[in-house]
């Protein structure tokens, strides 16, 4: 487990939940929010070169290293498969 999978599995354990993917990529939608909110911060909305700058974004998240396409926008990590099964929190 790296270290980012632990403080996210704190987390999601401080809260009375169990970590599952899904959870996984709102974290990382979240982190990904919170970077944005950072560029912004000085003039209150996004500039263009602010968001271009978004296209060569990396970070760490608890599945590892993620990066963004510069061309199409998306990003890409470590993969897993995974089987979500329902539980008594639905």
């Amino acid at each position: 487990a790296t270290p980012d999978n632990e403080v996210f599995q704190r987390a999601m354990h401080q809260r009375g939940r169990q970590a599952n993917v899904l959870s996984l990529l709102g974290y990382e939608g979240g982190l990904i929010l919170a970077r944005l909110a950072q560029e912004i911060a000085q003039t209150g909305y996004p500039a263009p070169e602010q968001i271009a700058a978004l296209a060569n974004y990396s970070f760490d998240s608890p599945r590892g290293r993620i990066v963004f396409d510069p061309h199409t926008h998306f990003s890409f990590g470590p993969q897993y498969a995974v089987a979500i099964e329902p539980n008594e929190q639905g």
